[in-house]
């Protein structure tokens, strides 16, 4: 069979063909494979290019840069190297190798094989996938284990028993790949995703790159379809025996994001860490700083998190009657955007939503024209009172009391002169 690669972008299909013709010039075969094969068959898009080379992956990739004055980065131990064309498409290239894990849960040790040995590397079959690059096969499916076959039964399935031990982040993958693609975990592949969840198979891989790989989960489309189908297969013991995330909260964040995405305003906005905090809502103080320990969180993540007790006395504030745009912008801007996030997508106060809505779509992105420099140029020091005047006349033009520059101006002037008398 073969793939159609004409439908990719122009750029992309002609890189591809360069690194065909560079290949097979140096008597190596290339290939493109993994997920960016599956995506191509599922007519989705995809902008991960991984290259294989039965050959030399590091000296495909160095000739090519060296022809196409292209950007390179070696990785010399790992027998791999990144390639950025000057059209700006960036290839991973690396030498065809097979691999064995020492011990459950391990980093494998790897040697160089052929195709058919790194394809059996991966986590299932639908990433088992290979498009010859080379002219004379060009576009060849390589299909060694049956992925085709289970793209179009929209099925996940292992290569081999051992999967889910050798490398127990692959149950986090296939609770992702399951709710992207909207695919079944197939029989025998299930059976042994849950003994290997039993035999604490995710407990051999040290914490924080387990986490690693579970900290992914909240960038899909749809985080709480793959959190809620890990959890059935009591996948969340990891974190701990008891812990359960606040489901509602889940839920009612998917139904906002799906609603607000129809909003050209939040359109493009990663809801990553949204879903970050309504995961892990349900910590205190205590465990809040255990998990930030044991998974490594980001100093971020735990400011977010410990910011989470502030939201009751944020709400009760936003209900206040007759709260002018400035009120609000005063209670909403010292406060972490992800926060005021999970508050507008979990709040059932439309009065809070409405006027969180006000601040994020206007307020927040209120501009001045004057300056410091016009400040100092009307005799205020620098300093704190420079600053105060500002935020003053930020506040007004928040609540539309000035709008010009010579407006804001004016407004600076007399603050001055009521600082002076």
């Amino acid at each position: 069979m073969k793939v159609n690669l004409s439908r990719l972008n122009k750029k992309i299909y002609i890189d591809l063909k360069t690194v065909g013709v560079q290949a097979q010039c140096l008597g190596f075969r290339a290939y493109l494979v993994g997920g960016v094969v599956r995506d191509l068959l599922l007519n989705k898009t995809s902008s991960d290019w991984d290259i294989v080379v039965e050959g030399c992956a590091i000296k495909l990739a160095k000739t090519l840069a060296n022809k196409n004055n292209s950007r390179l980065t070696v990785y010399e131990q790992f027998g791999t190297a990144t390639l950025e064309f000057v059209n700006g498409i960036v290839m991973d290239f690396s030498t065809a190798r097979s691999e064995h894990y020492p011990q459950p849960g391990s980093l494998p040790i790897v040697k160089s094989g052929l195709l058919e040995n790194d394809l059996f590397r991966r986590d299932f079959t639908i990433n088992a996938l290979a498009v010859a690059l080379n002219p004379q096969t060009w576009g060849r499916l390589q299909d060694f284990y049956g992925g085709y076959d289970d793209l179009k039964n929209r099925k996940i399935r292992v290569l081999h028993k051992q999967s889910f031990v050798d490398d127990p982040t692959r149950i986090l993958r296939a609770a992702r790949f399951a709710a992207r693609f909207g695919f079944k975990v197939e029989t025998k592949t299930l059976r042994l995703l849950k003994a290997a969840i039993i035999g604490q198979a995710p407990m051999t891989v040290k914490a924080p790159r387990y986490y690693a790989e579970f900290r992914k989960l909240f960038f899909e489309k749809n985080p709480g379809v793959c959190l809620r189908q890990l959890a059935n297969w009591q996948g969340l013991g990891f974190i701990a025996p008891d812990f359960q995330p606040d489901w509602k909260s889940l839920a009612r964040i998917a139904k906002g994001v799906l609603r607000l995405r129809k909003d050209p305003f939040f359109f493009a906005k990663d809801w990553s860490g949204v879903y970050f905090l309504a995961f892990w809502a349900q910590l205190d103080g205590q465990r809040i700083k255990q998990c930030a320990k044991t998974f490594h969180f980001t100093r971020l993540e735990i400011l977010r998190l410990s910011g989470m007790v502030e939201i009751p006395r944020i709400c009760n504030q936003l209900i206040i009657p007759r709260m002018s745009p400035s009120a609000v912008y005063e209670v909403l801007d010292p406060v972490d955007l992800e926060i005021i996030y999970f508050i507008r997508l979990t709040t059932s106060v439309s009065m809070i939503a409405r006027r969180i809505d006000q601040f994020l779509k206007k307020s927040r992105l209120v501009d001045l024209q004057i300056t410091g420099k016009d400040l100092k140029g009307l005799g205020f020091k620098p300093g704190r009172e420079l600053g105060a005047v500002l935020h003053v006349v930020l506040l007004n033009k928040i609540d539309g009391k000035v709008e010009t520059h010579q407006d804001e101006m004016v407004l600076a002037k007399s603050l001055h002169f009521l600082s002076v008398g």
